[in-house]
């Protein structure tokens, strides 16, 4: 894992691509209730496949929530 970018705390666990995938979850509504966007919108967006993007954005949570009970 990479924390090269500058980033403290939890999100220090995450890679450069970890990161930029919760961050485009975000910004396009997947956190919402209801869910604004899908897997499919964010790997257009990520330049990668579907199951990459659920990849990615499993492995950011895990290691943020393992960040955050471990501190």
């Amino acid at each position: 894992m990479s924390s090269e970018s500058g980033h403290n705390g939890p999100l220090a666990q995450l890679t450069d691509h970890q990161r930029e995938a919760i961050e485009t979850a975000l910004e396009l509504g997947f956190y919402q209730s209801p869910r604004a966007t899908s897997y499919e919108e964010i790997a257009v967006e990520l330049g990668c496949v579907p199951g990459a993007a659920n990849d990615l954005l499993r492995r950011a949570k895990v290691a943020l929530v393992a960040a955050v009970l471990n501190a």
